[in-house]
């Protein structure tokens, strides 16, 4: 949810769409709602589910003999390696551009041709953190 609120006023302006060259053909609101929800995806299921499945497996394994201190330690320990194996995964499950179908976009995006006069079919958009 909170991805959603942070980057609503993208999804509503929308977000500039580039050729593979790096030349801006417009602005697309679908360009922003496709990375805002990508974002959202890994936000919600790839971060939140090793922070929570890791350490206590990790827990598991580790002996009850060594005292509560031991105890605690080991658990900020494997939390903290959770997060650190978890994040830098979430963030890289979708790569930040975004590549896109031209048809995918907003109908003016449908029919752009290139320099050259080839159709441009493939856009890319800055999908973000």
């Amino acid at each position: 949810a909170n991805v959603y609120f942070s980057r609503r006023p993208e999804m509503q302006l929308g977000v500039p769409v580039v050729t593979e060259f790096g030349t801006e053909m417009g602005i697309s609101k679908e360009a922003a709602r496709l990375g805002v929800m990508q974002t959202i995806l890994s936000r919600s299921l790839g971060l939140p589910v090793p922070v929570l499945i890791l350490p206590t497996i990790i827990m598991k394994a580790v002996p009850k003999s060594i005292g509560p201190r031991g105890l605690m330690f080991a658990e900020l320990t494997a939390i903290t390696a959770a997060l650190c194996i978890a994040l830098p995964g979430a963030i890289a499950i979708f790569p930040q551009r975004l590549e896109i179908n031209a048809t995918s976009l907003e109908p003016e995006f449908h029919n752009l041709v290139d320099e050259q006069g080839k159709p441009i079919t493939k856009l890319y958009s800055n999908k973000g953190l």
